[in-house]
């Protein structure tokens, strides 16, 4: 079986604070289940970014290299080795890291608990 751990939020300050911290057991699958669609798919996202990179990179530099005067075959190498360097770690690192700050920041945004104290003012305990 499978335990997590839930955080109770303090309430209203005339309301009984529950206990701070409650374990849960559940299904193993459950926690699986629920766990990997919370998580983003920073692999996924990255290979994406990859091949959009590549793509990109490849195409601009052989049309710029062909329209500055270079041959169309030393125009097309040198857009396949950039795109496959340069186009390619740049789409995959865009790729990888925008869903995982997105996914950071809906979780920050979600938090009540900013290190502010209560909702009453005072300071944690």
């Amino acid at each position: 079986m499978a335990e997590t751990a839930r955080i109770h939020q303090v309430g209203p300050p005339h309301a009984q604070p529950g206990p701070w911290l409650e374990v849960v057991r559940g299904t193993g699958d459950d926690v699986e289940a629920s766990t990997a669609k919370a998580e983003p798919n920073a692999g996924r996202s990255g290979m994406v970014g990859y091949v959009i990179g590549f793509v990109a990179a490849a195409v601009v530099i052989t049309v710029g290299g062909t329209l500055g005067g270079l041959g169309f075959g030393a125009s097309l190498g040198l857009g396949l080795f950039v795109g496959l360097w340069g186009g390619g770690g740049f789409g995959f690192m865009l790729g990888a890291t925008i869903p995982l700050a997105r996914h950071l920041d809906a979780q920050s945004a979600r938090s009540t608990d900013h290190g502010q104290g209560d909702i009453d003012g005072t300071a944690a305990r």
